[in-house]
């Protein structure tokens, strides 16, 4: 189709999340700092994804410990956003 995946105006995407009885929205199971916010299906009008992101409650329960957050023990995901071309000549 020729149609770049950066170019589509609703782009959905796979967000490792668990849901909960407890929250209206669900638990985000991956560190989610480097990766767009138009890339999440959902959008608490009160509060940031930070306050569901399971990564961060991880580090706050081993802050002050000598143990520390698993790499393998949440999912990852990586987001590859295009270069701006806008600021190249044509």
């Amino acid at each position: 189709m020729n149609i770049n995946f950066s170019d589509v105006d609703v782009i959905d995407s796979y967000v490792p999340q668990v849901k909960s009885n407890h929250y209206t929205y669900p638990l985000i199971a991956c560190n989610i700092d480097n990766i767009c916010d138009s890339l999440m299906s959902w959008k608490d009008p009160t509060k940031p994804y930070d306050y569901y992101n399971l990564t961060k409650d991880a580090e706050k329960i081993f802050e002050g410990t000598n143990y520390a957050v698993n790499v393998h023990a949440l999912s990852k995901i990586t987001h590859w956003p295009p270069d701006d071309d806008s600021s190249k000549d044509s």
